[in-house]
């Protein structure tokens, strides 16, 4: 009995959208709805839109070209100071390239200390796929609408994902499903 309810429960709760982005409601949110939790569902093509958003965000690819530059300048600091000069002469106003070689040590810090400060402003303007999915998507239970944060979304693969209230039960569903594929084979 309880097997034929979450065969009836997957079945409805299955939903396909035809796209992500025809479906969109007047809040530009996609609205999703279910009967009851844990359930499976299908949003046809998440993952391409979500992949274009990511690529698409220039102050993730700034920050990302100056942690790069910083880090080439860390490597080329560096080498200077394993096969740098033993001594150096100055006379008069100091160039570029022996200022270089006078400050590896501080160059190689300081270009260190802000390649690690790019790389970490610029993960923090990244968005992860969880929280495209709660600002792209309006989850309603039993007509209700969810904070889905508070929620456990797994994606699965071609746009599938398990939503349920927390991950052991979650992960309940899930074995429940691999037990039933596996009386099915």
């Amino acid at each position: 009995m309880e097997s034929n309810n979450m065969e009836n429960n997957m079945e409805s709760n299955n939903m396909e959208s035809n796209n992500m982005e025809s479906n969109k409601m007047e809040s530009n949110k996609m609205r999703i709805d279910f009967d009851a939790l844990p359930a499976v569902f299908t949003i046809k093509g998440f993952t391409a839109i979500y992949n274009a958003n990511v690529k698409s965000n220039p102050k993730e690819k700034f920050w990302l070209i100056l942690a790069i530059v910083f880090g080439c300048i860390f490597i080329a600091s560096f080498f200077t100071i394993m096969v740098g000069p033993d001594h150096l002469y100055i006379q008069g106003d100091m160039s570029l390239s022996e200022f270089w070689q006078l400050y590896p040590g501080p160059i190689a810090s300081v270009s260190f200390v802000l390649a690690c400060g790019c790389i970490q402003i610029g993960s923090q303007l990244s968005t992860n796929w969880k929280s495209y999915f709660n600002d792209s998507i309006d989850v309603y239970v039993d007509s209700k609408i969810i904070d889905a944060t508070g929620y456990e979304v797994v994606i699965l693969e071609n746009d599938h994902f398990i939503i349920a209230k927390d991950s052991d039960e979650l992960n309940s569903y899930i074995n429940q499903l691999s037990s039933q594929l596996q009386g099915v084979d």
